[in-house]
């Protein structure tokens, strides 16, 4: 849990105010808020507890939870648009040591393959990859009491 903290000179004089993990012997930031800007103190502490409350119950991207979200294609929709991908059938591939279970990717031989490629359409795989953080995130907000 963070904590706001006083902060004053060596003449004792306040300085201003700043956040601080219970406990801890280090303050988090070196941003010093005046009693002018308690109150945006106070919401970047707020965030901070959630984050902390959130990451506590962040869920591994098989929890059935998920899996729910991620399989319900009316919760955050992504749209299909063209993507560049390797043409598997027309590419050449020179493998140095072929991908297996332990190394997926093996080592191909970059300069002596032949790679072709072509457009599919599907969701761009950053949104797919943002679209699952936020099925974590929707998920580790419900777990913790703390909805968006």
């Amino acid at each position: 849990m963070y904590v706001p903290v006083m902060i004053y000179s060596e003449d004792a004089q306040f300085l201003g105010w700043t956040i601080k993990l219970a406990g801890a012997e280090k303050l988090q930031t070196t941003n010093v808020w005046n009693d002018n800007d308690y109150s945006k103190m106070e919401e970047q502490i707020e965030r901070l507890n959630n984050k902390t409350g959130i990451m506590a119950h962040w869920p591994h991207y098989n929890d059935p939870e998920v899996q729910a979200l991620l399989g319900d294609p009316a919760w955050e929709p992504v749209a299909d648009e063209p993507v560049e991908v390797v043409d598997e059938e027309n590419s050449i591939f020179v493998w140095r040591r072929r991908p297996t279970e332990e190394d997926p990717l093996g080592d191909r031989d970059e300069p002596a393959s032949t790679l072709v490629y072509k457009y599919v359409m599907m969701p761009p795989p950053v949104l797919v990859q943002a679209r699952v953080k936020k099925a974590q995130e929707t998920v580790a907000r419900k777990r913790a009491g703390i909805e968006e």
